[in-house]
């Protein structure tokens, strides 16, 4: 689930996932991920909105045509 057009790519490598966001309309809006892993904890400027029935995360980005890119801990 992605609430608004973006380019996500999301990698993940043992109990972290590398999370990049790009807005293709450059508006630099917030967008709203939901996923199928449970999230320990994510840094700013991602927030956990939901962890259950399923993680939801927004990502909220300051400035318009820049990806955005973090890494959050996954649960298991």
């Amino acid at each position: 689930m992605v609430s608004r057009p973006a380019a996500v790519l999301l990698r993940r490598q043992g109990r972290t996932a590398r999370l990049c966001v790009q807005d293709p309309t450059r508006t630099g809006e917030s967008v709203e991920l939901g996923w199928d892993r449970p999230v320990r904890e994510a840094p700013d400027p991602v927030g956990i909105l939901a962890t259950e029935p399923r993680p939801r995360l927004r990502v909220t980005r300051g400035e318009a045509c820049v990806t955005h890119v973090c890494e959050a801990a996954l649960s298991r």
